[in-house]
Order: C-alpha cells, then structure tokens, then sequence
C-alpha cells in the first residue's frame, strides 16, 4: 500500500506546477520590499489550496487502495466458499442438491450485495471530492482577490467588472479584465475553461439536483467523452473524475499566476523584466 501511495503522490506533481510557478517567482517579487507583501499574500493562498487539495488527492488514493484490498479478499474468500460447494454438488443426493443450490444461490446474492456497496463507496467519495474540490477552488480565488485589493486600492471592485457571473467563474473574469488596463485573454474561452465551466455544472446537479440525471448533462458528458456512468437515474463517478478536476484547476491556478498575475505585477513595479 505505501508504494502505490507514494507512486500517486509522485505523479500529483504534474497537477500541482502552480505551486513550483509561485515559488520560482518568489525571487524576482523578494527583490523589492512591497513584493514581499505581494509575494506573502499569493503564497500563503496558494500553499494553503496545494496542501488541501493534495490531502485530498491522497484520500482518494488511499480509500481506493483499501476498497480494491477489500474486493481482493472478498473474492478469493468467495471463491473458496464456491469451491466447496461446487464440490459437494459433484457427489450430493437429489435432497442435498436443493440445499446446495440455495447455498450457491446465497452466495451469489452477498457477493452482488458486496460490490453493489462497493461501487457505492467509490462513487458517494468521488462526487463528494468533486464538489470539494471545486468549493477549495474557489475559496482560493476569492481569498486572492480579497488579499489583492486591500493593498492595491487602484484596483476595480469585483461588482463593477463582473455584474452576472458568480462564484469561480465571476473571480476568473474579474483576473482577466480587472488587473490590467489591457484585457488578456488567458483564461476565460480556453479549453480549460470550458471543461471547468462543464464541471461546476456536474457539481451543481449533485448538490442542487441531488446527482439526478439530466438530458443536458449527459449530452455534455457524451460530447467530451467524460468517463461517467449511469445507474438508478443517479450519475456515477470515480477517481479518474476526481483528477480530472484537479487537473484543470491546478491548470488554470497556474495559467493565472504565469500569465496574468506576473503581467500584474511588472505593471505596478513589483517585479522587474
């Protein structure tokens, strides 16, 4: 177990390049004194949103690990219990074999019972980190945008460049418009971008729609060839969601601080060129 968690966390590496992006910019923002409160306010956010969705990443893993370690022993205990009753079926009289056959019978049931459980496991957890991975996300812009305008007053208020949008969405629209005089169009349209716009609609229906299934959703899901299934009217998940998830949002945090954060900061002489 502890080798294929550390396998994970080696390749969560390639999902969390923000964090090493904020970090190689420590030395051009430490150069200058108010960098430093800059650079102070950006980490503390950053690394707090790295911690807490690695820690959730490893739940994952882990709770993956133990429910495979569980479906592993089931079956091998299982399929000695068939053995035996296979066996005893062989040589048993017409009287035995009913007994025998309602054993069989049993067995199959628990066994249907048991993964039926199982698959709920792996699907109530991923949903649930779905929705809290998206919340952490945008708990973290929000937190930025609040560190960023009390010590630069210059900047516009979140109200007056976004009217409409709200939550992830509103504080992505208000980096790309807000910080700069000059509009970049880093985020908002990219690929990215729009698979996270899918997302928080997914994440929408589970907590609002109770995960029912909707003709809208699942032409998304059909279109972008999501890897989510369907049973008893109710969406079903699995870990390959949740890192698809922290994919994007680890990509587009990091698209953020490169390219619209850095510009940011060399247009208020934090940083030099």
């Amino acid at each position: 177990m502890e080798e294929n968690i550390a396998e994970v966390t080696r390749e969560e590496t390639s999902i969390h390049r923000y964090y090493y992006s904020i970090a190689n910019m420590s030395f051009e923002l430490l150069e200058i004194e108010k960098g430093k409160e800059y650079y102070t306010i950006m980490y503390s956010c950053v690394y707090s949103y790295y911690q807490e969705s690695l820690a959730l990443l490893r739940s994952n893993r882990k709770l993956m690990v133990v429910i495979d370690k569980q479906e592993n022993e089931f079956e091998l205990n299982y399929l000695a219990r068939r053995k035996k009753v296979d066996k005893a079926l062989n040589s048993a009289d017409d009287e035995d074999k009913d007994f025998l056959l309602y054993q069989a019978s049993n067995l199959l049931q628990e066994k249907m019972h048991f993964y039926e459980d199982r698959d709920l496991e792996r699907n109530l957890f991923a949903l649930s980190a779905i929705v809290q991975f998206l919340s952490l996300f945008e708990s973290t812009l929000y937190t930025i945008y609040t560190e960023l305008i009390q010590i630069d007053n210059k900047l516009p208020d979140l109200q007056d460049v976004c009217t409409r949008d709200r939550g992830i969405v509103k504080y992505l629209k208000y980096f790309e418009n807000g910080l700069m005089s000059k509009q970049y169009s880093v985020i908002i349209g990219s690929m990215n971008y729009q698979k996270l716009h899918q997302w928080i609609k997914l994440r929408n229906n589970i907590v609002h729609n109770n995960n029912n299934v909707t003709m809208e959703l699942k032409q998304i899901i059909d279109q972008q060839n999501l890897n989510i299934g369907e049973k008893k009217g109710k969406f079903i998940f699995d870990d390959s969601n949740i890192n698809n998830v922290a994919e994007i949002c680890g990509e587009i945090l990091d698209d953020l601080i490169d390219k619209l954060f850095k510009p940011y900061f060399l247009n208020i002489d934090i940083i030099t060129k």
